[in-house]
């Protein structure tokens, strides 16, 4: 009798292109954006790796989060960027994850939450800028997350990738647990037990979208909508972990939405 062998189809990854963009948002401690940096070093055997580092860029204090986001994205060379805040400890898997997920489909892909998180530029074109009235930090990334909802985008998110908690940046603007920037996120969304609707509308920032380049249509034409979104995975296996940013209209499911998302 004759016997064949079983050869398992292994695709190869997929990628949106091979010139990447990393972030490390730490900008205090040299030695720490290193051993970040060092972390991510085999990923240049595969893909043209440029860095946009704070601690080069701006190592002093943003008057909000989303301006720090903003400018990062704005000043990446490449379409796709990789953000990773002080606190994350990255591996290539992840970053090889995240890059193969954006490839997918996913206009978005966190590992940390917003810590550790891949975009395109093409999202911040079609969605907008991080809101740069939260002051200091806190709720800006819930309000991109309904964004991302409003525009029926697929997003992944989990807090699988590790992080340290204890870090805590000097640059940091205290926002006093967040006293700043919750009332303008209020005032933004108003909800109701079935809805929650967004009645003051982005504010535009003719800076960067000056900056930003030409549009993308060929990534955006691929996006999934957001029936396809996976969140909430890994949630909850530290007392640290904060809530999933789909809270706002999910269920602890994180798949059943209880209230609707909408905008004047």
């Amino acid at each position: 009798m004759t016997s064949f062998a079983r050869f398992h189809y292994a695709p190869k990854p997929k990628y949106i292109e091979k010139d990447i963009t990393i972030c490390l948002h730490n900008g205090f401690d040299r030695d720490a954006v290193n051993r970040q940096m060092g972390l991510l070093e085999p990923l240049k055997n595969e893909f043209n790796i440029h860095w946009n580092n704070r601690i080069d860029r701006h190592p002093e204090a943003y008057e909000t989060y989303s301006e720090m986001i903003n400018e990062t994205v704005c000043t990446s060379p490449t379409e796709t960027v990789i953000l990773i805040s002080d606190k994350s400890i990255p591996t290539v898997k992840e970053v090889l994850f995240i890059l193969q997920m954006l490839d997918r489909g996913f206009a978005a892909v966190s590992l940390c939450s917003v810590r550790f998180m891949g975009v395109t530029k093409e999202l911040f074109r079609k969605v907008g800028w991080w809101d740069q009235r939260f002051i200091g930090g806190g709720y800006e990334d819930d309000d991109f997350i309904l964004r991302l909802r409003l525009a029926n985008l697929a997003y992944f998110e989990s807090l699988s990738s590790e992080y340290d908690i204890s870090i805590q940046s000097p640059l940091q603007v205290d926002g006093h647990g967040c006293a700043l920037s919750e009332p303008h996120f209020r005032k933004k969304w108003i909800e109701t037990a079935s809805e929650i609707r967004r009645i003051i509308p982005e504010e535009p920032y003719p800076k960067w979208d000056s900056m930003i380049g030409a549009p993308r249509p060929d990534i955006s034409s691929k996006w999934l909508d957001w029936s396809h979104t996976i969140a909430g995975i890994d949630y909850g296996r530290k007392p640290s972990d904060a809530d999933s940013r789909t809270y706002h209209f999910t269920l602890e499911d994180y798949r059943t939405e209880y209230r609707t998302v909408t905008s004047d």
